[in-house]
């Protein structure tokens, strides 16, 4: 005669039947204990019998189980069994590991990047910021040799003496001081931007 066949489960199947099966033997306790102190000695001592009895149970059933399987007829304790099959190991994935890799690459790369902007920037605006102060004071300043806007203005000839061509040269050059004299406000202003960039980044 053949040995009955074993029925085949899997681990969640398995802990849902134990756990579906002491809710039942629970409840059905529960329905006969008078009251329902939880602190209660009776009730604690019979709640845990009825665990235990649960346990006894699923451990005499063993034999006829195959879990994941696994013949558990082969291990000692199913429930020990149940707990430790709740850890599951997911197998190494090369291709994972590789974009962690190259993710860790890019963080190290993008930290040396920070590391030398830390170092650099506040050097560069520096330059910039005193740069621009310089052109910006230059304008309509007198030149190395003291001579300034308006005395090169007044020496020029009227200009019904000029010719066409140094007529127009000369109207492009006017707008040119016009609108770089224009420009100083707003030259000022980015200024005054520029050095509180420069005040952030030096704190940095």
């Amino acid at each position: 005669m053949p040995p009955p066949e074993k029925l085949h489960l899997t681990a969640q199947d398995a802990r849902y039947l134990r756990d579906e099966f002491s809710s039942a033997v629970d409840q059905k306790t529960s329905l006969h204990l008078p009251g329902n102190d939880p602190t209660d000695p009776l009730i604690l001592r019979v709640k845990q019998l009825v665990s235990e009895f649960v346990t006894e149970t699923m451990q005499l059933s063993r034999h006829a189980l195959v879990v994941d399987g696994a013949e558990m007829g082969q291990v000692n304790s199913i429930d020990a069994h149940l707990r430790e099959s709740t850890e599951h190991i997911e197998p190494f994935d090369m291709g994972l590991a590789e974009e962690l890799r190259r993710v860790y690459a890019e963080v190290d790369e993008t930290t040396v990047r920070l590391s030398e902007m830390r170092k650099n920037v506040p050097k560069v605006i520096s330059e910039l910021y005193k740069q621009a102060e310089v052109n910006c004071a230059d304008i309509g300043q007198p030149t190395e040799e003291g001579v300034t806007l308006e005395a090169v203005l007044e020496e020029l000839p009227p200009v019904e003496e000029l010719n066409e061509e140094d007529r127009e040269t000369l109207r492009q050059s006017l707008l040119e001081i016009k609108r770089l004299r224009g420009a100083v406000p707003e030259t000022q202003t980015r200024l005054e931007e520029l050095g509180k960039v420069k005040e952030v980044v030096g704190g940095l």
